[in-house]
Order: C-alpha cells, then structure tokens, then sequence
C-alpha cells in the first residue's frame, strides 16, 4: 500500500460551487523564482457531472492504487515509506488548458502531482482512456519523486543535476512500466527528442568547454516543453527498454554519472543521432527527386532513349527511403516484420529496375 496523500479539496469546491478567489492563490499555481506568475485560469464550458463522475472514479482509482509491477518497484526502491508520505496528489481544476498533469514541489516541502479534472473531461471523451492515462502518469511520476528524493547526495554542480536528472526520468520509466515511449512513438516525437538529448550529452560528456552551460540550457528547455518531464531522459528510457532485470539493477547501482557515460556508449542511439542530422533532408529530398524523375521520364519517351538522371534518381529514392525506414525500426516506431518487408520491396524494386533499363 502507498503512503502518498490525496488532497481534493479545490476540486470539490469548485463543484460545490464556491468562489475560487480562495484558490486562486495557492502555491501551485505560481511560478517564477518569487511566484511572480499566477498560472490559475478559471475553466471555461466546462461539464459539471463528467467532472464529478471522473473524481469519483479517480477517488476510487487512488484507494487502492498499485503500480503494473510492485515487486519491480519494492526491488529497486526499498524503504520509501518517508518519501512517499511527503507526497500529496492534488486534484484540481484552474491550470491553462494545456495542463492535465503535472507536478511540482511548494514550500511546505511537500511533492504535489496535480491532476486537473476539467481539463482531462475537456481533451478527452472515454473514461477508461483518462483512468489509464491518470495512472501511467501517477506510477511515473511517484517513482521519479521517490528516486529523486533517495539519489541527491552527489548533486554539486550544473552537470551532476543533468545526469541525476537524466537517471532518475529514465529509472522511473522503466520501474513503472509506463507506456510513454510508445505514445511518443505514435505522435512521431520520439525520434526528435532522442536527436535533441544524445546531442546534449555528447556536447556535456565530450566537450566539456560550456558542459555547465550546455546542461543547464537543456534541462531548462527540456523542462519548459514539457512540465511533465516525460521528455526528459528519453534517451535513458529508450536505453532500458529492453534491459532484464539484473542488468537494469546494476546500472542502477552504479549510480547517475555511470549510467549516463553508458547511454553515451550505445550504438543505437549513436546511430540515430547521426540519422536524425540527416533525417529532415531525407524527408524533403524524396519528393522533389520524384518530381525530378518523372521530368527525366518524360524527356526520354520524347526521346526514345533512357538519359542518365531517369537511371540513376530511382536508386537514390529506394536507398533515402531505405535509410528513412531504418531509422523508423532503430526508433521501434515500426514492427520487425514490417521493416524487413518493406527492405525487400525496395530492394526487389531496385533490382527489377536495374534489369529492365541496363
């Protein structure tokens, strides 16, 4: 059983009615290193009954609230219990529509995750997608609370806050099993965002000129995107995916700086990296080439000869779209099966081709 706190006081009293200037106030909804920005935006059209139905449900959700893997959890963070109870999820409503969840630390010395309920019941329609949502979301974000709370011994600098910021995102993923990598998959961000981090880490691990200013930079835009820190630690993330345990567990022991210079090491993430550099050209090369072949298509049937570019821009459109393809399967954005099929189409197309013009 977790020992985390549930505060619904603002949700139920905007449902009952009340005026929110009494909330309107509270320290999670100011930021700004003197809480100069007030973030409170009073719902608008909003559906009173979703709204009570989903904190019902939620309320529910949060009595008895598990991770996918327990045994995982309780394996790699024994002892929690104090950390645990310094966390309140607070359901509410009045964050900028944008924002369904997040969390972020007050003065108290507490760790809030705050759901807003009319924001969720505004975006999406079923039930059972906002519960599952919810609760991905709260795994994560708990792991990651007590992860950060346990592991903040060895934060002296700039570059020590990135690569615990990095381990303790990429760790909450993979203890909690949250589904967020594939659902960065499915809006085609991942392989972005995987580009954006492995280049700070090789500017931070590599360089080391402006490492400082390099780590700071990033974590601020990183954060900035996206309050909820799934982005963070994409690459880490990717990097355990398919880990066993006991690997997982000894990377995990080794500590931030380690676990970080191994991520550096991975050869797939490499590969994307200098993919990605090479990825937007790709997508804006092929179709031009297209439009380029069928005009040399045409200049030959005027001809009655086959010209040189009319030979040779289909084979540079197979292997662009090949590289394309290969990127999409080191990103697992495309099942194994389709990726080979599709190799194969190109590369029977490829050799048909070559036969008939020759």
């Amino acid at each position: 059983m977790h020992k985390f706190q549930v505060d619904s006081s603002i949700v139920n009293a905007f449902l009952d009615g009340h005026n929110m200037k009494e909330f309107k106030d509270n320290e999670i909804y100011l930021i700004g290193e003197n809480n100069e920005i007030n973030l409170f935006t009073m719902p608008q059209n909003v559906n009173y009954d979703r709204i009570n139905l989903l904190l019902k449900r939620l309320t529910n959700v949060l009595k008895y609230f598990s991770l996918s893997n327990e045994a995982k959890y309780q394996m790699f963070l024994k002892d929690n219990t104090d950390f645990e109870q310094k966390i309140i999820i607070k359901l509410v409503v009045g964050m900028p529509p944008k924002f369904k969840k997040l969390f972020r630390s007050t003065s108290d010395g507490y760790n809030n995750i705050i759901i807003d309920l009319a924001n969720y019941t505004a975006s999406i329609l079923d039930y059972d997608e906002m519960i599952e949502d919810i609760e991905d979301y709260l795994g994560y974000a708990l792991t990651l609370l007590v992860l950060d709370g346990k592991e903040t011994s060895n934060i002296q600098t700039s570059i020590n806050t990135f690569e615990h910021a990095i381990y303790c995102t990429s760790y909450a993923c993979y203890i909690s099993e949250s589904n967020q990598l594939n659902f960065m998959r499915n809006l085609n961000l991942l392989d972005l965002w995987i580009f954006l981090e492995y280049d700070a880490l090789v500017k931070i691990v590599k360089e080391r000129k402006h490492a400082s200013r390099y780590a700071l930079e990033y974590l601020d835009m990183a954060l900035f995107a996206n309050p909820e820190m799934i982005t963070l630690g994409v690459t880490g993330k990717v990097f355990l995916e398919d880990k066993e345990l006991g690997e997982a567990k000894k990377l995990f022991l080794a500590g931030p700086s380690k676990f970080v210079k191994k991520i550096m090491e991975d050869s797939d993430l490499r590969f994307v990296r200098k993919m990605m550099k090479s990825a937007s050209a790709i997508k804006f090369l092929i179709i031009p080439l297209v439009v380029l072949w069928v005009i040399t298509l045409m200049v030959s049937l005027y001809q009655v000869s086959l010209n040189l570019p009319f030979k040779i821009l289909p084979l540079i459109i197979m292997f662009l779209a090949t590289i394309n393809e290969t990127l999409k399967y080191k990103l697992a954005t495309t099942k194994s099966i389709s990726y080979f099929v599709k190799i194969l189409i190109y590369f029977v197309l490829s050799s048909v081709f070559c036969f008939i013009v020759r």
